[in-house]
């Protein structure tokens, strides 16, 4: 309580203590004393209480700020080796790059703000972290809609991500603002003073990360499918044996399906563990899209193949090897290099799976060949050009056509035949495969003619074939199964006659030999002449015979 007297009180000055702000009240009360001859207790009398306020207007104090220049990983990737950044982040907090300290003013009144702006590369953007509360982030704008800055309280720095343009790894600044707000209630109501710091500039250099390789199926038919099994990932497709399959898709960085404009990366792609038999070659005639670099450890040859183009097929061709069903598993070894020099390398596989086909021919020809009156052999297979997949088998054979008088052998044995009909099955509990190596022996069906007859005739045959895949495993597992066709073919069996030695022991009649049989039926080895010297020859077998 002050006691001023009235004739000094234009004297009075109140001076509010240090970075005080805000109202002010003093109560006064006028005290009159009467000082001659006062009534008892009645010697002072006090006026109401009047209240004065005092507006002490806010002045921010300065205090002061820094920043400082970081480095950092492409999209904030916690490593260069990072798979995915998303997952595996590091962000870049403004409270790394930028430090305030607060002015003397401690009463609580001031905050501390900054004002980000200007950044030099379009696609930077502020991410607000702390998703259980909400953003701290202001963004202001002109009257057209166009950001001046974007606010955030220095209290709040942590909580803000500078997150680069998705997939860049250009450097790149941004401005920073010190800004110190003082606040105050006054009588009038709130008031605020907005001191700022200056501007500071943040420099930022981002260090490339070379992204995983994504696939591109360029031909939209669905010839060529990723896959990821769990332990190796890549494309496949299907073929039948003795076909080919064109490379109809790409390998591109992974930028390009987010940011197609992205070139920062180049890829490279390596093409090895090539089985032996299987081809790999530039069909297109336009450009060399295939480029040997090596041999692997096994000696087999490396490619690189440029197949790292969107939507252009390369022409690459593969083929597996001739009548062979083994699937074909080809190393693509693919490297990422970014622009700054940071490499990643990936490994995955291209799977050709090959299913088998038949190549036997169908309405074959072949020709066997005896001799008169000897038994000899009946080769009813295909030729190794009609049938040229040593991995094909035989399940069933049926040989139709034969003589009647003739005798069939086989193994051997002779057979009695149905209608001229033999028909070969596997016996019990015998592979078909090993009745298929049985019946194609040499000389396994023999065919033995009537005594003297050098007829040529025409066999035709009936043949079950079959292949296995070569991933066949059991009906559980059967990889590309069993294939199977019936074929048919003929066989044309060429006798060649034999003239039998001649026999003159004995009689005449049965001798083997050049000899005359007369009209009365007796055999002669003498031709006479009839008193006319004539010598008159009669034919008169069902052979015929020829004029002469």
């Amino acid at each position: 309580v002050y006691l001023v007297d009235a004739s000094r009180i234009g004297d009075v000055q109140v001076d509010p203590i240090d970075n005080f702000s805000g109202e002010i009240k003093i109560d006064v009360t006028a005290i009159t004393t009467e000082s001659v001859n006062p009534l008892t207790g009645k010697e002072t009398a006090r006026s109401e209480t009047e209240t004065i306020v005092i507006d002490v207007s806010p002045v921010a104090d300065a205090g002061s700020f820094t920043v400082n220049r970081i480095n950092i990983f492409e999209d904030n990737a916690r490593t260069q080796d990072t798979v995915d950044p998303v997952t595996d982040h590091d962000p870049l907090q403004l409270s790394e790059v930028i430090s305030m300290k607060p002015s003397a003013d401690m009463d609580g009144s001031e905050e501390l703000f900054v004002r980000i702006s200007n950044f030099s590369i379009d696609g930077v953007t502020l991410v607000w972290l702390d998703g259980a509360n909400p953003s701290q982030i202001v963004e202001v704008t002109d009257g057209n809609g166009n950001v001046l800055y974007y606010e955030i309280p220095e209290s709040q720095l942590t909580n803000v991500e500078v997150l680069p343009p998705l997939h860049s790894n250009d450097d790149f600044t941004f401005n920073v603002e010190g800004i110190v707000k003082d606040n105050a209630s006054l009588s009038t109501g709130s008031a605020q003073d907005v001191l700022s710091l200056g501007n500071k500039t943040v420099i930022v250099d981002v260090k490339g990360v070379a992204d995983i390789p994504i696939v591109e199926l360029n031909d939209k038919s669905g010839i060529w499918q990723e896959f990821d099994d769990g332990n190796v990932r890549g494309v496949q497709t299907f073929v039948d044996e003795n076909d080919q399959v064109d490379i109809s898709f790409s390998i591109l960085s992974g930028e390009f399906k987010d940011n197609p404009n992205d070139h920062s990366e180049t890829v490279t792609v390596l093409l090895s563990n090539i089985p032996d038999g299987v081809e790999i070659f530039d069909n297109d005639g336009n450009s060399v899209d295939l480029t040997f670099v090596g041999y692997d450890g096994n000696n087999q040859p490396i490619y690189e193949a440029n197949i790292t183009q969107a939507n252009i097929n390369s022409g690459i061709v593969i083929k597996p090897e001739a009548s062979s069903t083994e699937n074909i598993h080809i190393t693509a070894t693919t490297i990422v290099t970014e622009n700054d020099g940071h490499t990643r390398t990936s490994t995955g596989e291209i799977r050709v799976i090959v299913g088998p086909v038949i190549d036997a021919r169908n309405n074959y020809t072949v020709v066997s060949e005896g001799d008169e009156d000897t038994r000899f052999n009946i080769d009813w297979k295909p030729t190794t050009s009609q049938s040229p997949d040593a991995d094909e088998f035989f399940s069933e054979v049926t040989i139709s056509g034969f003589p009647p008088s003739c005798t069939v052998f086989v193994d051997g044995v002779a057979q009695t035949l149905v209608a001229g009909t033999l028909t070969l099955t596997p016996q019990a509990n015998e592979s078909e495969q090993d009745f298929s190596a049985r019946v194609t022996q040499s000389g396994y069906v023999q065919v033995e003619l009537e005594q003297d007859s050098s007829t040529d005739f025409d066999l035709s045959t009936t043949l079950t074939v079959k292949e296995i895949d070569h991933e066949y495993v059991d009906a559980a597992n059967p990889g590309q199964g069993i294939a199977e066709a019936v074929i048919t073919g003929s066989v044309h069996v060429q006798v060649n006659p034999v003239v039998e030695p001649e026999d003159t022991s004995g009689a005449i009649g049965d001798q083997t030999r050049l000899l005359v049989t007369e009209s009365n039926g007796t055999a002669i080895d003498v031709v006479k002449s009839d008193a006319q010297g004539a010598i008159d020859f009669t034919i008169n077998t069902s052979a015929g015979g020829q004029v002469g």
